[in-house]
């Protein structure tokens, strides 16, 4: 019995030391990694509230992977007081602009106190950045954000942006457009394969000139209507992704990932025309000819799937989708849709028939042709698409895209001390039991 009674406390004395030496140690804690490589996360300046007027140059963003900090690409874009994306505004961090980085980027957890190696990073506090995914809320992943004009930014870039070309070159995708010939996307390339897969953007709007005439305007001649060429104009390009936005459109394109925003009048088009139906879509080339073959369509109405390969399909028009879509043997999108209109019927849009057609614009054929009509539209239009792009043969995935669309990336944020800031007095607090709850 005394024997038990001397080494009762020793165990004691022994686990405290273990369990200090494996704090000490636990500096860095390997955590699940957030696996959404698509999503970004976008935080406002108003987050970084102890940093609003420092010089952006000064700021950098930093993972923990690998037992080693290494630089995150990302990007703080300004935006001024009217919600408004600007090139080159003060150069200072301000509360309504936005740090951008993308979730897949995040590391490790670390300790308050384990710093980068940075003289300067070490003369301010930084900021802990936890992401998290409520769809897998065991994945979680974190960056850091420091202070400092000496430490290296990632060379690393997703996305860039030719205001010129009008065309987007990404990590998986690239994308352009010619707004002197036709309004949509003009050609569309998959995970660097030279093949154009895209025929065109289509735009149908049917109707009746003094109620009696029939009419249609497509892609091409609605240009005739129009007072400029709508071109593209995106204020910021950086590592993370090209953005820009006015009054009718929007667009964001980001390394796996394109979002693509557009408000369309319908009150623009001749006062004596009676707009019956409106359609947009996206028709593919013949998949045989760009190698995309075999490729599947899949949407919300459509589970298993139906191939593309030019012959008809009875895919159902109602209800109207929630995603859409193509499959192909070395890639892949998946497109969300989301729209308002004054008054009308939406429904979904689907062509897969390769029947030559003299009245149809781009080749004259349908290769998949997805989106969606409007009949008896009117007032103003508004039409949100989020491209998700994959590698191919990936089976259906726009039902996990649709969830995380509607469940992005979470983010929460903490300002901690450097190590070398001076230490205040120590204070003891115990927790008072409160209802079963503790407060401090």
């Amino acid at each position: 019995m005394r024997r038990l009674r001397l080494l009762f406390p020793l165990m004691i004395v022994v686990m405290g030391l273990v369990w200090w030496q494996q704090l000490l140690l636990a500096s860095v804690t390997e955590e699940t990694a957030v696996t959404r490589s698509h999503d970004p996360l976008i935080l406002p300046g108003s987050s970084f509230a102890g940093w609003l007027g420092v010089p952006l140059e000064e700021l950098a963003l930093y993972h923990y992977r690998a037992g080693e900090w290494q630089p995150v690409p990302f990007q703080i874009d300004e935006v001024d007081e009217n919600g408004n994306y600007v090139a080159e505004f003060d150069g200072l961090l301000g509360a309504n602009d936005e740090l951008v980085f993308m979730g897949i980027d995040s590391g490790d957890w670390v300790t308050p106190t384990h710093w980068v190696s940075d003289t300067l990073a070490l003369q301010h506090p930084r900021y802990a950045i936890a992401v998290t995914d409520p769809l897998e809320p065991a994945a979680e992943g974190w960056v850091y954000l420091y202070r400092s004009a000496t430490l290296p930014r990632s060379d690393i870039s997703y996305v860039n942006w030719d205001n010129g070309l009008q065309t987007a070159t990404a990590v998986s995708y690239t994308l352009a457009f010619t707004p002197d010939d036709f309004l949509g996307l003009v050609s569309l390339t998959l995970n660097d394969q030279p093949q154009d897969v895209l025929d065109r953007q289509k735009l149908r709007v049917e109707g009746r000139l003094f109620g009696i005439i029939p009419v249609v305007v497509t892609e091409e001649s609605i240009l005739d209507f129009l007072d400029d060429p709508v071109t593209l104009t995106l204020p910021i390009t950086g590592p993370v992704r090209a953005v820009g936005r006015s009054d009718l459109q929007q667009a964001a394109f980001y390394g796996q990932q394109a979002s693509l925003s557009v408000a369309f009048s319908l009150e623009a088009l001749p006062g004596d025309l009676t707009v019956d139906k409106v359609r947009f879509s996206l028709d593919l080339n013949d998949p045989q000819s760009s190698g995309l073959a075999p490729v599947t369509y899949y949407d919300s109405n459509v589970a298993s799937g139906v191939p593309v390969d030019g012959q008809p399909d009875a895919v159902p028009a109602q209800p109207l989708v929630d995603w859409q879509q193509i499959d192909g043997s070395y890639g892949g999108f998946v497109s969300l849709l989301d729209l308002s209109v004054g008054s009308g019927q939406p429904g979904t849009y689907y062509l897969d028939d390769d029947t030559f057609d003299t009245n149809d614009t781009g080749d004259g054929r349908s290769y998949g042709d997805a989106g969606f009509f409007i009949t008896n539209p009117g007032g103003l239009l508004q039409v949100q698409q989020q491209l998700y792009f994959l590698s191919g043969q990936q089976g259906s995935q726009g039902s996990l895209f649709a969830q995380r669309a509607a469940n992005p990336l979470q983010a929460s944020v903490s300002q901690q001390p450097s190590p070398d800031a001076p230490e205040l007095p120590h204070t003891l607090f115990l927790p008072l039991i409160v209802n079963g709850g503790v407060s401090h």
